[in-house]
């Protein structure tokens, strides 16, 4: 939040990225582990995310068009955190229970 706050007096947005299951070297033993499959079973696009899925909204954030974003997380994850979210407050069953 201090960032968010001193920045903006700077003209400096302030913004996060957070991913969900993406194909890096980090997430390599996961995957093994756990099998594409499993590892993308709550996600409603049902598959892993990859450096094309970044550049847009990096392109975005880093840009004039971008300008007015701030202080919030923006999720990149294929839908899996409004699923979750959804399916903690006990709306909805998650998808992999479907």
């Amino acid at each position: 939040m201090t960032i968010l706050i001193t920045g903006a007096t700077g003209n400096v947005a302030s913004s996060a990225i957070c991913l969900g299951f993406f194909k890096t070297r980090l997430a390599e033993g996961a995957i093994a582990a756990l099998g594409e499959q499993r590892s993308t079973s709550r996600s409603p696009l049902r598959r892993l995310g990859d450096e094309g899925a970044l550049k847009g909204l990096a392109l975005l954030l880093s840009s004039d068009a971008g300008e007015h974003i701030t202080g919030r997380p923006v999720a990149v994850d294929g839908g899996t955190s409004a699923v979750l979210s959804v399916s903690i407050r006990g709306s909805l069953p998650l998808l992999g229970e479907l």
